[in-house]
């Protein structure tokens, strides 16, 4: 029996939560000072509604990148016995249902732009300039994602330069590590590499249906699939 039972309040850690929505008051902050020593009050009522739903946007990133991060290292798992070069298939519908989780979750995510428009624009003129230059290009955690699922490297380099010059050394360190990781992309394709395939059925050109779930719009995919799990896919 734990010594304090748990509550709701404290297993959330609601109080550290809802106090962490007061913004820095960066005339007041020493170099090595962390942002919340100096805080300062809301320059306009609608400056607490601009706080909270971009830090719901970080929240859906930290689980979009958890659930990513799962999905890579079940693909790159290998599993033991007969063929420890496969991966199990016990772990296939976790992938599958974790990716489609990570769809839903970028639903709501882009669904949020609703509430953060109901701002008017003289509203956030109020306390723009108090947070210039700071800007949501400069999300870390939207950056680990770019890396996590396999960007094209000039889409990365375009902005590392800038980038990589507002960043805090922990900051950096985080993109460092995600950088020497395995991308979702690779862990895929190395993963459909190793999956064998019954030439007597598979081997050949093959059309899929695709549906929008949302429009309901139907397209059709062409997927030719070579000898040795070789998978070519022509765009439609």
């Amino acid at each position: 029996m734990p010594a304090r039972a748990p509550t709701y309040g404290t297993y959330l850690q609601i109080d550290r939560l809802l106090g962490a929505q007061s913004p820095p008051d960066y005339a007041a902050l020493l170099p090595d000072d962390p942002p919340d020593r100096r805080t300062r009050d809301l320059l306009h009522h609608d400056e607490l509604l601009f706080i909270v739903v971009h830090q719901a946007f970080e929240l859906w990133f930290k689980l979009v990148l958890h659930g990513l991060s799962r999905a890579r290292d079940l693909l790159g798992r290998v599993s033991p016995g007969e063929r420890p070069d496969v991966v199990a298939e016990v772990h296939v519908p976790e992938i599958v249902a974790g990716l489609g989780r990570v769809n839903e979750i970028f639903r709501i995510a882009v669904d949020q732009f609703r509430v953060i428009e109901t701002m008017p624009t003289l509203s956030f003129l109020a306390f723009r300039e108090a947070i210039t230059p700071a800007s949501g290009f400069q999300s870390v955690q939207f950056r680990e994602l770019e890396i996590l699922v396999g960007a094209e490297e000039p889409r990365l380099a375009a902005s590392r330069g800038v980038f990589a010059a507002l960043l805090t050394p922990g900051e950096a360190e985080r993109i460092g590590r995600r950088l020497a990781e395995t991308t979702l992309k690779e862990a895929l394709l190395d993963w459909l590499g190793r999956t064998p395939i019954d030439e007597r059925v598979a081997v050949g050109k093959h059309t899929l249906e695709l549906r929008n779930p949302e429009s309901g719009q139907r397209r059709t995919r062409e997927i030719e699939v070579g000898r040795g799990a070789e998978v070519n896919i022509t765009e439609w």
